[in-house]
């Protein structure tokens, strides 16, 4: 990764960062009944939440089919909306992108800070 690759991740992290801390909680999705289960993640959710991903999907790229893939980033590859969404497309920053959407979705968010700094650490 070269220094401006490396650049648009710590930037892509700093911003996942504020804006889950802010946040303080997952953005989860809502069942048929419109009741929020609180067990599945979304781009977009109650009150204004977003997961990781969420926050860097752009209103006229972001679509509810994207609430019902596996891997929006793969999504996003597929479709040819990744770089209106995260920039110029390279191997480490997908990495990155999914690991800031694993912890979103996998991790306590009293955790969280903890685990951005790992993902600094570890990826860049």
């Amino acid at each position: 990764m070269n220094a401006s690759q490396r650049q648009q991740c710590i930037d892509i992290i700093d911003l996942v960062e504020t804006k889950l801390l802010e946040q303080g909680a997952r953005s989860v999705k809502r069942d048929s009944q419109n009741f929020y289960t609180g067990s599945q993640c979304a781009l977009r959710g109650a009150n204004g939440m977003k997961c990781a991903i969420g926050w860097l999907v752009p209103d006229d790229v972001y679509t509810s089919d994207l609430e019902t893939v596996e891997d929006p980033v793969l999504e996003l590859i597929a479709t040819g909306e990744y770089e209106k969404c995260f920039g110029e497309q390279f191997y480490e920053k997908t990495e990155i992108l999914q690991e800031l959407q694993h912890v979103h979705d996998h991790v306590d968010p009293s955790r969280w800070a903890k685990e951005f700094k790992r993902i600094r650490k570890e990826m860049l």
